[in-house]
């Protein structure tokens, strides 16, 4: 119904600070209908900036780094791959991983138990896809844990 109207559905974000506002909207309604804030202009002043604040802190609040891929194989750094750019990495035509929908996982493998493909995909910091008989591991680790020098992809 809301595509009817043009409107578009809010953000988490957006939805969590017109809530707030509601609420506020809500509160002094309820205090003013009470007479508790009858002729007290800085009480509403005061609940105002307040709002400004509550509303920009909000808006203001750092964005959480999007998750890295790190892989490693023989103990080397192989890369780093973002989790929201689907791609398909191609390891040594040995290993092939997907990326998809935020989440990775293994597709292909040569080693004769894939077990690595039966892991499943990941997402989440601290998972993990490792393929023991070609030392390659596969982890999940915050956008912010790459190195200087190392390069994302």
């Amino acid at each position: 119904m809301g595509s009817l109207l043009g409107l578009q559905p809010l953000s988490k974000e957006k939805h969590r600070i017109s809530e707030s506002i509601l609420f506020i909207k809500h509160l002094l309604i309820l205090l003013y209908k009470e007479k508790i804030m009858k002729n007290r202009k800085y009480d509403i002043y005061v609940l105002t900036v307040l709002l400004i604040i509550v509303a920009a802190g909000f808006l203001l609040r750092p964005q959480s780094k999007s998750n890295m891929i790190k892989i490693t194989l023989n103990k080397e750094v192989y890369g780093y791959y973002d989790l929201n750019k689907n791609q398909t990495i191609h390891i040594n035509k040995e290993n092939t991983l997907k990326i998809e929908n935020h989440k990775i996982r293994m597709i292909s493998a040569t080693c004769p138990d894939h077990l690595c493909i039966k892991q499943g995909t990941i997402n989440k910091k601290g998972q993990s896809i490792i393929c023991l008989p070609h030392k390659l591991i596969v982890e999940v680790v915050s956008g912010g844990e790459n190195k200087q020098n190392d390069q994302a992809y």
